[in-house]
C-alpha cells in the first residue's frame, strides 16, 4: 500500500520543516527494495531523495539487499557525493561474498574527489574477504593508496585468518611505494609469533 504513495514520501523530503523530513525518511524505510532502487537511480529526483532511498535500502535485510547489489554499484556513478557515500554505506551491509564481486567499485571509491566518499569506500573495503583484499594489495594496476587500504583492512582480520595470507603480506614488502611497504609491515606485526618465526627461517 505504501509503495503506491512513494512519490508523496519523496516530496515530503523537500518539506521546509525538519520534523516532517525525518518522518518521511522513516516512512521511506518501509518501502520495498525494488521501489527504493528505482528512486536511488532516478536522476529526475533531487540528490537527497536518491540518497534517502539508498539509506533506506541499507536497512533492508541482508538477503534482500543482496538482490539490489547491482543498483547500489550503479549509484556509485551518481553526480552527487552524498549519493555515492550512501551507496557505499549500503554496500558495506551486503553479504561478504556479494560484496567481493564489487571490490573494483570499492577500490574506485578510494579515488573519489570527496573525502566522505573515500572514507565510506575504506569502511566497505574492510568487509571484504581476506583473499580479495590480498588480491587488491598485490595488484599493481591499483593505485598505491588502494593497495595500502587493502593491507590496512587485512590487518583487521582475525589473527588466524591473517596468518593464511602471510605470503601476500611478504610479497607486499617488495612494493614500489613506501606507504604500501609500511602498511604491509604493520599488518605483519599482527601475525602470531610462530608465523613470523617461520618467515625468518
Amino acid at each position: 500500500v505504501l509503495a503506491g504513495h512513494a512519490g508523496a514520501l519523496a516530496n515530503a523530503l523537500n518539506d521546509s520543516e525538519h520534523h516532517v523530513r525525518e518522518a518521511a525518511l522513516e516512512a521511506m524505510a518501509k518501502l520495498p527494495g525494488q521501489v527504493l532502487a528505482g528512486y536511488a537511480l532516478n536522476d529526475a529526483h533531487r540528490y537527497y531523495v536518491r540518497a534517502a532511498a539508498l539509506e533506506a535500502m541499507a536497512k533492508l535485510p541482508e538477503e534482500v539487499l543482496a538482490g539490489h547489489a547491482g543498483a547500489l554499484a550503479n549509484a556509485l556513478n551518481d553526480s552527487h557525493w552524498w549519493v555515492r557515500k550512501a551507496a557505499l554505506q549500503a554496500m558495506a551491509k551486503l553479504p561478504e561474498e556479494v560484496l567481493a564481486g564489487h571490490a573494483g567499485a570499492l577500490a574506485n571509491g578510494l579515488n573519489d574527489s570527496e573525502h566522505h566518499v573515500r572514507e565510506a569506500a575504506w569502511e566497505a573495503m574492510a568487509r571484504l574477504p581476506g583473499q580479495v583484499l590480498a588480491g587488491c594489495a598485490l595488484n599493481d594496476a591499483h593505485r598505491y593508496y588502494v593497495r595500502a587500504a587493502a593491507l590496512e583492512a587485512m590487518a583487521k582480520l582475525p589473527e588466524e585468518v591473517l596468518a593464511g595470507h602471510v605470503g601476500a603480506l611478504a610479497n607486499a614488502l617488495n612494493d614500489s611505494h613506501w606507504w604500501v611497504r609500511k602498511t604491509a609491515l604493520q599488518a605483519m606485526a599482527k601475525l602470531p609469533e610462530g608465523v613470523l618465526a617461520g618467515l625468518s627461517g
